[in-house]
């Protein structure tokens, strides 16, 4: 991870498909590494339905801040996840460890590297400018995101007629569900959340969903989004 991906290494890219129907009947669909589950373009009357969504190694790890001296922030990885320094994060936002809810206190580009100390417990080495000033005190946890957006697990450009139906997205390099230029797109029983029994701070590392210059009915039905980075859902014109 790191940055904003060249390449989506799409795992699913299907353009010009019509009449479609995707049915993963409950199945986990694991993801290794920067990929793209789903991108969808020009197509018509697609459903994608019955499926889970996840990352071996989400795009994202969650730290307890242990200590802080200077420009130095020392957080033990909560995630069962490896940990071996060196890991690149793009940005950082603290949460209220009793509530797990997010802070205002956030920082983009301030962590210049990092380094292992002991088992689970990373360094982060701040930057000298104002990016590294983010206040976080001993005891708050850390979202730590190695990547903004740009690796979006469900992308739908140009489409007419796009249904998700009980799909769980768990994890997301990106925002999860776009839209864009695209007619009609339904979302029933979809769920953008943590996943379940884990220690994971975010699920997607972005808006869980974004619609831009979409037309006719976007319809979100019984789902639920939490713990994503940014907003639940943002309809926009294009020109933001």
């Amino acid at each position: 991870y790191g940055g904003w991906p060249k390449d989506k290494n799409t795992v699913f890219r299907i353009i010009g498909g019509k009449d479609l129907v995707i049915d993963g009947r409950g199945s986990t669909l694991m993801i290794h590494g920067l990929h793209q589950p789903f991108y969808l373009e020009n197509c018509r009357n697609v459903t994608i339905r019955n499926l889970k969504i996840d990352w071996k190694q989400p795009p994202a790890m969650t730290g307890k801040v242990v200590a802080r001296e200077g420009r130095h922030i020392d957080v033990e990885i909560l995630d069962d996840v490896p940990v071996a320094g060196g890991e690149p994060f793009f940005a950082l936002q603290t949460y209220d460890p009793k509530t797990w809810l997010p802070t205002a206190s956030e920082t983009f580009a301030g962590v210049q590297s990092t380094e292992l100390l002991r088992p689970k417990v990373l360094r982060l080495n701040m930057t000298n400018d104002g990016r590294g000033n983010i206040h976080a005190p001993v005891g708050w946890l850390l979202a730590m995101r190695h990547i903004l957006v740009g690796c979006e697990p469900f992308e739908v450009r140009e489409c007419d007629g796009v249904r998700l139906e009980d799909v769980d997205l768990y994890s997301g390099p990106g925002m999860g569900i776009t839209g864009v230029g695209t007619k009609d797109i339904s979302l029933h029983r979809v769920r953008i959340i943590r996943k379940p029994g884990s220690k994971r701070i975010v699920s997607t590392t972005g808006d869980a969903t974004h619609f831009i210059n979409c037309s006719g009915t976007i319809e979100l039905k019984d789902g639920k989004t939490s713990i994503e980075v940014k907003w639940g859902t943002i309809p926009n014109d294009g020109s933001r």
